[in-house]
């Protein structure tokens, strides 16, 4: 669901325009969230990939702030999976990161993942069911 926080989030990169588009979204076509990029951190997007839509991120990489980053996403990604197939497991919601990661490779690296089998449906559809009402 958008928040008036988030609309201010959008306005910031698209400004009143943005927070126009973003209400018309919820009231034309019943839109129950958003996704904004914050263009800092780790991504492929712009990164020469198709549809990155020029977006470089040359001074915001973490690598630029903390060298031993890889080791902390390294150590943060174990410790999401543990916390995702216990103590959040009604939490954690699917996102593909798509284009950069498509669906198709998301399914394929989630279940590689030892997360049991009655967690999965509530990471795949159930917690974001629940979330947005659907």
């Amino acid at each position: 669901m958008a928040t008036s926080r988030s609309l201010r989030e959008h306005q910031s990169a698209r400004g009143a325009e943005g927070v126009r588009e973003a209400r018309r979204l919820i009231a034309d076509f019943g839109v129950k969230g958003f996704k904004f990029h914050p263009h800092t951190g780790q991504t492929g997007v712009g990164a020469a990939t198709r549809g990155g839509g020029g977006i470089r991120l040359k001074y915001s990489h973490p690598m630029l702030l903390h060298r031993p980053f890889r080791l902390v996403a390294e150590v943060l990604s174990t410790i999401l999976v543990q916390y995702a197939k216990t103590l959040l497991k009604d939490k954690v919601l699917f996102g593909s990161d798509y284009p950069v990661l498509s669906p198709e490779r998301w399914m394929e690296e989630f279940d590689k993942l030892p997360i049991k089998p009655e967690v999965r449906p509530l990471i795949l559809k159930v917690n974001a069911a629940r979330l947005l009402k659907l």
